[in-house]
């Protein structure tokens, strides 16, 4: 079946898949002996975010690896809250979150202007990356990740 379908927004290509675990450590381990994902840069971190606004501050231990041509990202959430990833393990969910885009930030700002129009907000807004409002319908965020202009 042919669609005629054309988006609003064109998006850039797929760079990420986020997941939200529960244990990290776990997640790495099975996806490394079972599928040889892997290696892993692990990483650990505070944040600060903007939501509706309030701001919310979290720690968080982040695991990347290459998955193919994108990368794979594992999240959990160590103390405090985050709304996107918390939101997310509060409704008792696990598992892929979010798609990630890289951008610069003039194509952020011209992106984000354009979804405005198209009636998708933002959710979670930080300097170098924000959610949009997209969980809503079909359950995953759209990231955008903000890389310096060439």
């Amino acid at each position: 079946m042919e669609s005629n379908v054309t988006g609003k927004v064109s998006l850039p290509p797929l760079a990420q898949i986020g997941m939200v675990v529960t244990d990290i450590n776990a997640v790495m381990e099975f996806y490394a002996a079972t599928f040889g994902i892997g290696p892993w840069q692990v990483r650990d971190g505070e944040s600060e975010a903007q939501s509706h606004g309030q701001t919310y501050r979290y720690k968080t231990r982040t695991a990347m690896a290459k998955f193919g041509p994108v990368t794979l990202e594992l999240f959990q959430v160590i103390e405090g809250k985050s709304p996107v990833h918390s939101e997310f393990l509060d409704r008792g969910r696990e598992g892929v979150h979010h798609i990630g885009f890289f951008v610069t930030k003039e194509e952020r700002e011209r992106l984000v202007n354009d979804l405005a129009g198209a009636g998708v907000g933002v959710f979670q807004e930080r300097r170098s990356n924000l959610f949009l409002d997209t969980a809503r319908i079909g359950g995953l965020f759209f990231e955008f990740i903000e890389r310096p202009s060439p």
